[in-house]
């Protein structure tokens, strides 16, 4: 691998294709699955050009979380791991949930994973 980190490899893949607002929102909704993606009818255009991007650098994707939606307030974001044999980076897709207008994404960025301590008072 080059000295470029893995976060802009794949910041500089989302940024340069053709239709980047549908890749983005897919990850967003922490709906993509690759192997789904694959069986679409209309796996051409950006999707195939993404993957093909992805897989040259031997990049690997996984879904680790998501929060929002009906119900959960305004937060609404998805994480995704994306590793290679060398390295790996957690990236956070950001934005909100409003129940009259839905969810909008914003932004994506590196995260860290970080376990917390949580105390609960329970009857």
């Amino acid at each position: 691998m080059s000295k470029i980190n893995l976060y802009k490899k794949i910041a500089g893949i989302f940024y340069s294709l053709e239709d980047k607002d549908e890749v983005l929102r897919e990850f967003f909704w922490g709906s993509y699955n690759q192997e789904r993606i694959y069986q679409w009818e209309s796996y051409i255009g950006v999707w195939k050009d993404f993957h093909a991007r992805i897989d040259a650098l031997g990049i690997d994707i996984s879904y680790v979380d998501h929060i929002g939606g009906e119900g959960e307030g305004e937060e609404y974001w998805s994480v995704y791991e994306f590793r290679t044999p060398y390295e790996s980076t957690f990236i956070k897709f950001d934005g909100y949930y409003q129940s009259y207008d839905g969810s909008t994404f914003t932004e994506f960025y590196e995260v860290k994973p970080k376990q917390r301590m949580v105390t609960f008072y329970e009857k």
